[in-house]
């Protein structure tokens, strides 16, 4: 009885994939004509992901650890994707024996301290990239900001006021600034914690509605565009 593999194909077979199969034989030289088709579909590729131990870390100080992919035995290559909100960055190693990254060294991608990522994995087969596999989280090193220091204001060209402050729902903030650069706003609890990061065009600064579901309390804003950057505090009430 005659037999063959899908895998023996060349450049093998694809996973996910329907194949139609038909049989002639071979009698005294002489090829017969094909016989009834039949359909046999692939196995889903293999998946693969942060291993478990990392899921949910916390980076060490400089975020530069190193977060590691479990193994795919057919993997050509693997590609890592980090995300925070609709922020998507990725980042491929160069084979299949590099299963690693560090995430300060994403393209693209500038770390805000203490803030969640979505990181996901996905491997190349065949030439072709499989689908990602389970999402884990990864939260970046808290450096607590200093607030008074380093700060680079022209304060001819650029200045922030809010208002109302203090707020009982939320606040809104106002721009005197020369550039047309985007505007960074990153605002703080007392202890350091990062609670919110807008980037936005300057002359959308003013649709923000920050605070909304923020407690009572005093809070740090700081806004940046550029060089300059505005220490702001408010309170909600």
């Amino acid at each position: 009885m005659g037999s063959f593999r899908l895998s023996s194909l060349p450049g093998g077979a694809f996973y996910n994939t329907t194949y139609t199969i038909s049989v002639a034989t071979r009698y005294n030289g002489v090829w017969s004509e094909y016989g009834d088709e039949c359909t046999v579909t692939t196995p889903a590729a293999p998946l693969s992901k942060l291993i478990d131990r990392q899921c949910g870390t916390t980076l060490a100080s400089g975020n530069a650890t190193l977060l590691y992919a479990t193994s795919v035995s057919v993997a050509q290559k693997y590609r890592f994707e980090v995300s925070l909100g609709t922020d998507v960055y990725t980042y491929d190693t160069a084979s299949s024996s590099e299963k690693r990254f560090r995430m300060t060294n994403v393209p693209g991608l500038t770390l805000v301290s203490g803030t969640t990522y979505t990181v996901r994995v996905a491997t190349m087969i065949n030439g072709l990239w499989q689908p990602y596999g389970e999402s884990c989280s990864v939260t970046t090193f808290r450096v607590a900001p200093n607030f008074v220091k380093s700060m680079n204001v022209d304060t001819i060209n650029f200045n922030v006021v809010t208002y109302p402050n203090p707020f009982t729902e939320n606040f809104n903030l106002n721009l005197t600034s020369l550039s047309e650069e985007k505007v960074t706003v990153m605002v703080y609890d007392m202890t350091g914690k990062l609670l919110e990061r807008k980037e936005v065009v300057p002359s959308d600064l003013t649709e923000l509605q920050i605070g909304t579901n923020f407690a009572s309390g005093v809070y740090n804003v700081i806004v940046s565009q550029g060089e300059n950057t505005k220490s702001l505090r408010v309170i909600k009430k």
